[in-house]
């Protein structure tokens, strides 16, 4: 990542919080694709929409998201992405 264009989140110690400018840190709905409690705060804490998957639904990930799928990764994001082309042309 380039330093020009990176950020930190605030709540982390860890390389998790450095985001692109342009990116997470710009963006109002982030998606966590997979279990990462302490990123997920952060993001919350950041004012960001957050949407995880998560196969438990009593994880950190889970309970802190503003909306959790609690399904595989892989099978779920397939999903995700039709809904949301469907949404997206109702909107129009």
């Amino acid at each position: 990542m380039n330093r020009d264009s990176s950020t930190k989140l605030l709540g982390l110690d860890s390389a998790r919080r450095i985001v692109d400018k342009n990116g997470i840190f710009a963006a109002d709905v982030v998606i966590v694709p997979l279990e990462d409690g302490d990123r997920t705060i952060a993001l919350r804490k950041a004012g960001k929409k957050v949407i995880t998957f998560d196969l438990n639904p009593l994880s950190r990930t889970s309970q802190t998201a503003n909306i959790t799928i609690v399904d595989n990764v892989t099978r779920a994001i397939d999903l995700l992405i039709m809904n949301c082309e469907v949404l997206s042309k109702k909107i129009k």
